[in-house]
Order: C-alpha cells, then structure tokens, then sequence
C-alpha cells in the first residue's frame, strides 16, 4: 500500500473504524436502528479534521482486534482498554477515557464486591474477561492478593450475555460499560471496589506502520480534550448529562464509583 495512513485514508474519502457491536455506551444501536455512541460520535468528529467525507464502521471481536489493525482491515478503533498485549500489533494513544475496571454481578452479590475487604472474605472468585490477556490477570491477582482468582473467558461475540456462565463470580469489563450493560439488565449491577478502584485508562488503537495518523490522533485528541469536546461526550453518552430529565440521573461517578453528591 504506497503513501501514508492518511494519504490513503483521504483517497479511500472514508476512515474505517472497527467497532465492538453492542459495547454501551461506546457503540450500539438504537432503537432507530442507528449505530450511535461515544466512540461513533468522536470518530464522526476525527472523520471530519481529516477532512474524509464518511466513517466506515467495521464490526469486530476483542479476540482479532489486534490482527484486524495490524493487516490494516481497519485504521483505528477508539477508546480500547491499555492491555500489554495489543502493544506487538498496535499502537496506543494517549489516553481520553480515564476508566476503571468494573466488575459485573449479579444484583444481591454487590455487596461481596463493594469493598477490597468484603472480597477478600469470599477467598475465593471465578472472573470472565471477554478475551485471554496475561497482563489483565496479572493486574487483578496483585489488585486481588490473598484471593484465590482463577479466570475463565466468557464468549461476547454475539454481545453481552444477559447471563453470566455458570460458576462465574464477576465479568470483568471498564465500568463505563458495565455500567450501561447493567441499565438493560437490571438483575445486575457493576461495582468498582473501595476504597483503591483499579485505574484502567483507554485510548485510540492504530497500526505500528501508521506513524502519521498516530501521531495526528494524538495532536487531536490533545485538542479536543482541551477544547472540552472529550469531556462533553463523556458526559452525555457515559455519564447521562444533557438529556432532558425531570429527576436526579444516574451516573457512574456518583452511583457506581460514590464520589459526588
């Protein structure tokens, strides 16, 4: 393929991006039919300051993501999760969504999850994680010290499951996520354990060759997150500001993470 990254993006007049189908509230359908979300609202934007005409969105599985940026099937996809791993295909920006890992539960077990020492009283849990990533478990085993963890991956090829699989304590997933997820499933609840949550920030993935666009999406991310536009799309798609409401939202600040009035 000759030229740049965004030399080709410009002739092709299209940026593809590789999406995780049903991923609320980053991208899903809605009741419309229209893909909608954070990560679609801040590609339509990237999109626009590279001056193509359209976004071609490319359904993809946490599994092949690395493989799918790394043959170049698409340029980007946005707001993935800092895993070790990913580093041998593709290449991380800085990141825009300071997130934390978000255990997902089933309702009258939140209280097990809620505290470090709580879960510690469990000895021992079974996690999921939507895709094998030895650094993850390595993190949450020190994050975890004194509990027996043993970890198992649940298949979301097909979108969250509306159950967790048999034996499986917690789905592991950024609480952003697990969040929205647990809104159309309301027999669950996410919880980030107190009082040291597990930081696990997110940015924009692009291929190892692609030196130019990496380094433009970091120069825009740098922009638009000065500029407020990050912030703005963070606060409606993830924590529900902006929406008319008569009541109180909820929120992952104050509802999920307790900070804030």
């Amino acid at each position: 393929m000759a030229g740049s990254a965004i030399e080709r993006i410009r002739a092709r007049n299209a940026l593809r991006v590789g999406y995780i189908p049903g991923r609320l509230p980053f991208s899903f359908v809605n009741a419309q039919g229209t893909l909608v979300g954070m990560d679609v609202e801040l590609a339509g934007r990237l999109a626009r300051d590279l001056g193509v005409a359209s976004v071609e969105f490319v359904a993809l599985r946490w599994d092949t993501l690395g493989l799918a940026v790394s043959e170049g099937r698409v340029d980007m996809m946005m707001s993935v999760p800092y895993v070790a791993e990913l580093l041998l295909e593709a290449r991380f920006s800085t990141p825009h969504v300071d997130g934390h890992v978000g255990f997902v539960v089933r309702d009258e077990r939140r209280h097990d999850f809620a505290t470090l020492e709580h879960l510690r009283k469990l000895r021992r849990v079974t996690l999921g994680l939507m895709v094998e990533f030895p650094t993850l478990e390595t993190r949450l085993r020190e994050y975890l010290s004194g509990i027996d963890v043993d970890f198992v991956v649940v298949d979301t090829s097909q979108g969250m499951p509306r159950e967790l699989p048999a034996g499986v304590d917690a789905l592991i997933m950024l609480a952003e996520a697990g969040a929205a997820w647990s809104l159309l499933h309301p027999q669950y609840s996410v919880v980030v354990p107190q009082p040291e949550p597990l930081r696990w920030p997110a940015g924009v993935v692009t291929r190892k060759a692609s030196a130019d666009l990496a380094e433009f999406v970091d120069d825009w991310l740098l922009v638009q997150k000065a500029s407020g536009v990050v912030s703005r799309a963070y606060d409606y798609w993830v924590l529900g500001k902006g929406g008319q409401a008569t009541r109180k939202r909820w929120t992952i600040l104050r509802d999920v993470l307790g900070w804030g009035g």
